[in-house]
């Protein structure tokens, strides 16, 4: 936060146009899609053989969702298969989130200031010129 509030500071004290875009990350290790992290770590090279066991403990790995209440007996929904998320609570959880997400910067970083934390990523644009702010803008609404 105290980055991101002197970035923008800073860009208001040089008279710059200044905008940004506040992605919050909660729930963010529920989001990693299975299909396109393992496409990730292919083009990175990683060897077959892990590649494999990480399929395999991705694939067919289903979850439900439990319904306890003091009124009545416990419900449980029907199992559904899990196309996204990693675990949280162990080591393979949040290397394979940083993994997923390392490159984002690298995209949006030759127009812009990108701020990252635990919880969210904050977007920053700033131009003198209102013109090239605005070209700006648009193009970061296109990646």
């Amino acid at each position: 936060m105290h980055s991101c509030t002197g970035s923008i500071l800073q860009a208001g004290n040089n008279k710059r146009h200044t905008g940004g875009t506040f992605c919050c990350l909660s729930k963010a290790f529920a989001s990693v899609n299975h299909k396109f992290l393992l496409q990730k770590l292919k083009v990175w090279c990683v060897k077959v053989k892990v590649l494999g066991w990480l399929e395999s403990y991705f694939g067919g790995r289903k979850q439900r969702v439990l319904l306890n209440s003091y009124y009545s007996q416990n419900c449980f929904s029907i199992w559904e298969i899990v196309y996204r998320g990693v675990p949280q609570r162990y080591v393979l959880g949040p290397l394979l989130f940083i993994t997923y997400i390392n490159d984002f910067p690298l995209k949006i970083r030759p127009i812009s200031e990108i701020i990252m934390n635990a919880d969210g990523t904050s977007v920053l644009i700033s131009k003198p010129n209102y013109s090239d702010f605005k070209h700006l803008i648009l193009l970061l609404c296109k990646l």
